[in-house]
């Protein structure tokens, strides 16, 4: 009587909400910035004295902009969300992240001076601000993003992150994706090990760096244990 023993498959719900608050501690960050660019935009367009060119305006105080400054770190981060930013496979990829955040800040430039033609805003909304507000953005998101993303490739965050892959039997094709996901760090995977299909069917061997964990016929027992996620067949010849 097969399976009498068989163990209910747990899903890792301590590492699903670790990922959970990892993307709000994500979220949240960001907000923090873009408010802070924002006003920093502000700072230096009509406090600082830097800027000389443009329209000169008076009498606008940040409280003014407050509004407006609140409206577009809400856009923005609906920009963010539209583009996937806040996905768990993009967490371990700077890359993608900043690639996101470049798109993200010139749809937004755009879709301000674009609706600062069409629409009457009280007080107008600067262009030069706008420009500045994105580039303030930009250099304060990629640097917290950074920094963001050096907290996460710690060996116990980084591994919470990454969805954890068995393989059933082993082949050509099973050994290069294993060595694909090694070779590149910021894969949302990890190869937690591999089974065989059956014992006596030996073809192929992985790399002494992905352990056996057993046969076929463990396979329940092992998901269980090893808190697997995702279930190769590499042997189709499994019966």
């Amino acid at each position: 009587k097969p399976w009498v023993d068989e163990p209910r498959l747990r899903l890792p719900v301590a590492r699903f909400a670790k990922v959970d608050f990892l993307i709000t501690l994500g979220l949240l960050g960001d907000l923090s910035v873009i408010l802070a660019g924002l006003a920093l935009g502000y700072w230096i367009r009509f406090e600082s004295g830097w800027i000389w060119m443009g329209k000169i305006v008076k009498g606008v105080s940040l409280a003014d902009y407050f509004g407006l400054i609140s409206l577009g770190a809400v856009f923005l981060l609906l920009t963010f969300g539209y583009l996937q930013l806040y996905q768990p496979r993009r967490i371990l990829s700077y890359r993608d992240t900043a690639q996101i955040v470049f798109k993200g800040l010139a749809f937004w430039a755009c879709a301000f001076l674009s609706i600062s033609l069409v629409l009457k805003f009280q007080p107008d909304i600067s262009r030069i601000y706008v420009v500045i507000s994105c580039l303030a953005c930009l250099v304060l998101l990629l640097a917290w993003r950074w920094a963001f993303h050096r907290l996460v490739k710690s060996r116990s965050l980084a591994r919470s992150l990454r969805q954890r892959v068995l393989v059933v039997g082993w082949t050509p094709e099973a050994e290069r994706m294993c060595e694909a996901i090694a070779q590149d760090p910021s894969q949302p995977y990890e190869v937690v090990g591999w089974v065989s299909s059956l014992l006596e069917r030996r073809e192929f061997l992985p790399p002494r760096n992905i352990p056996e964990l057993g046969d076929s016929r463990e396979l329940p027992h092992v998901m269980a244990e090893y808190e697997v996620d995702i279930v190769i067949l590499a042997d189709l010849s499994l019966d």
